[in-house]
């Protein structure tokens, strides 16, 4: 699962080790890097903080 920003220029995505990421789409480079407590399920990014749900049955946000 992944999500643009609302520019277009990043995307945030959710890695298999149960890391989020922002990645530069004009670089390739990862900019943002979060290590989350559980597998997750869904990723929304919403006035400058990430949602995530996981495995745990938890909804998790993360201010930018």
């Amino acid at each position: 699962m992944c999500i643009r920003d609302r520019d277009g220029s990043r995307l945030w995505f959710a890695c298999r080790n149960n890391r989020i990421r922002q990645l530069d789409l004009r670089t390739g480079r990862i900019v943002w890097e979060w290590d989350h407590p559980g597998v997750v399920y869904d990723v929304h990014v919403s006035d400058g903080a990430i949602y995530t749900s996981c495995s745990d049955g938890h909804v998790r946000r993360v201010r930018l």
